[in-house]
């Protein structure tokens, strides 16, 4: 039996917010189970329900999104968030990686490409929109110097950056590969000493960029 993703939706357009609910009830493996109009609703409504992603719209009045992820994670461990724009700045797209999103999609986008991209998300992946990664590249080294430091990770090492690029907390990581979180630590360090990256946000931004993902 399939297992179904358990889906947070908020959105202040209503008919959007309807057509997405249909749209994603409609894919296999994922399920609306609370949809909202602002950040304080999907709060108060998502108390006690279990969730496993969040697809939120970033340009919504009342509670800042960004503010209510911490919130929202402190009743859903592990929740998995995905942001919907009309528009794409760096503050937003920092502020997107400083909350661990897997996901910042435009809603330019055709409907098919957006679905495929929460479709993508509620499976595990990760999913930036070209105009996001084109934001993210230009604040990047280059790439062939990244590409070289890239080829000094061990197999294991990479595993672990694509773990970092999904949001997991070092315990998550250490339960998936079967290692303590001290070793997990350990790999760490060595990731950040290789690519020269000395930031938690910067390396996920990295592993995005590259398509890094564990097996």
């Amino acid at each position: 039996m399939t297992t179904l993703a358990r889906i947070l939706l908020v959105d202040d357009h209503a008919m959007l917010r309807e057509m997405l609910k249909r749209q994603i009830d409609a894919e296999a493996g994922m399920h609306v189970v609370v949809m909202a109009a602002d950040m304080d609703q999907a709060i108060a409504q998502a108390a006690g329900v279990e969730l496993d992603l969040a697809v939120l719209d970033i340009e919504m009045p009342g509670r800042s999104v960004f503010d209510s992820v911490p919130l929202l994670r402190q009743s859903h461990p592990g929740l998995r968030v995905m942001f919907l724009s009309g528009f794409h700045n760096d503050r937003n797209i920092r502020r997107a990686l400083d909350v661990q999103a897997v996901g910042y999609a435009s809603k330019s986008e055709p409907l098919p490409k957006l679905m495929e991209a929460i479709r993508n998300v509620a499976r595990g992946q990760t999913y930036f929109s070209p105009q996001i990664q084109d934001r993210l590249m230009s604040e990047e080294r280059p790439a062939v110097a990244m590409q070289t430091r890239m080829e000094t990770l061990t197999k294991r090492e990479t595993e672990v950056l694509g773990y970092l690029a999904r949001g997991w907390s070092k315990k998550e990581i250490a339960n998936a590969t079967g290692t303590s979180v001290k070793t997990v630590e350990q790999h760490c360090t060595n990731i950040m000493d290789k690519l020269d990256i000395h930031d938690r946000v910067k390396l996920a931004r990295f592993a995005i960029r590259e398509g890094i993902s564990p097996a």
